[in-house]
């Protein structure tokens, strides 16, 4: 982004499921800095998608097992 640290809205807010759903982490990040921020994915580095990733796991890992499962839907056959 511009470096000022911006607040990204939820994946689901910004991108169309079919943006999102089945794809892996790194396009996600990708297409989310891209609507969100205004940001090129070409303009991105390899080593700037890392930060952005253990960024994103550092944020999942400090939320409770009850905040990550939220909105989340099991695909049927997998229980």
């Amino acid at each position: 982004g511009n470096g000022n640290n911006d607040v990204v809205p939820p994946v689901a807010q910004v991108l169309e499921s079919r943006e999102f759903h089945g794809s892996t982490d790194g396009l996600i990040l990708l297409r989310l800095a891209n609507k969100a921020l205004g940001v090129e994915p070409s303009s991105i580095s390899k080593e700037k998608l890392k930060e952005m990733m253990e960024v994103m796991y550092d944020y999942i890992g400090g939320l409770s097992d009850e905040e990550v499962a939220e909105g989340i839907s099991v695909l049927p056959g997998v229980l």
